[in-house]
This record gives C-alpha cells, sequence and structure tokens, in this order.
C-alpha cells in the first residue's frame, strides 16, 4: 500500500499472537524490536540485506535489546534467525559484546544465506552465514 512517498506493507501475527505489536488510538503497528526481527526473517519485505542493514544503523540507538531476546523466545523461530540479527547489529556498530555473546550463545546450528539471490557471497565464520559481498564495502 502507498500513501504520500510512504509505502506500507500490511502483515498479520497469525502465529505470533500479536508478540511485538504495539496498538495506538486508531491502529496497530509493529514494535521496532518486532520489525528488525521480521526484516532480518523476511529480508524481501524490507528491500534486501543492504537496505536491512541500513535500518539496522538506523534504529542502533532506538531499540532495546532485552525486548528483542524476549521476542525471539516467544516467537520461537525454528531457524536460528538470531544469527541474523547478530550478524545485522554486528555490522550496524552495535558494540554491546555481553549481548552479541547471548546471541551467539542461542545456537550457531545452522550455515544459512542472509538474503535470497545474493552475488558474489561471502561467508562470516563469527555468525556461520552467508551474505552479498557488498555489506561490507563500506565498512572496511
Amino acid at each position: 500500500m502507498q500513501w504520500e512517498s510512504n509505502n506500507f506493507l500490511l502483515l498479520t501475527s497469525l502465529y505470533a499472537g500479536g508478540s511485538g505489536i504495539e496498538t495506538r488510538k486508531y491502529f496497530s503497528l509493529s514494535s521496532i524490536e518486532r520489525t528488525l526481527i521480521d526484516l532480518s526473517v523476511r529480508p524481501a519485505y524490507g528491500g534486501g540485506a543492504r537496505t536491512i542493514l541500513e535500518i539496522y544503523k538506523k534504529a542502533i540507538l532506538a531499540f532495546t535489546i532485552g525486548n528483542i531476546f524476549k521476542l525471539l523466545d516467544r516467537l520461537s523461530y525454528k531457524y536460528s534467525y538470531h544469527q541474523s540479527i547478530g550478524f545485522y547489529l554486528s555490522l550496524s556498530g552495535y558494540n554491546n559484546q555481553q549481548n552479541l555473546d547471548k546471541l551467539r550463545e542461542m545456537g550457531m546450528n545452522c550455515s544459512f544465506y542472509l538474503d535470497y539471490k545474493m552475488i558474489d557471497p561471502i561467508y562470516s565464520d563469527e555468525w556461520n552465514i552467508y551474505f552479498p559481498k557488498d555489506l561490507i564495502a563500506d565498512n572496511f
């Protein structure tokens, strides 16, 4: 859906019981933490890995990591999306090593791709994840 120069994507919380959904006077929306998780789970909804990384960078001071941990626990994904979240946080400049370690302690069981249709992916040993090479071009 588009309104003025803004694009909106309507998602439902069918299997999540409304976790991370905030109710305002006239509408409901996802919290910053839920949005960051959803972007990591479905990168195509957010415009791909590069756009998602920029969103993480802009959100770095606006989210609460404790809420991300609570939501990950409530959502109880079978797939280890916390690896993607940790990867994005690391690359975005998030510097709380204790919280990054806590994400790692959730398990690094899957070696997977950060996004679909990546060109020239490279591998992160730290997060056990393949990612587009151009994500690190601006960081080095």
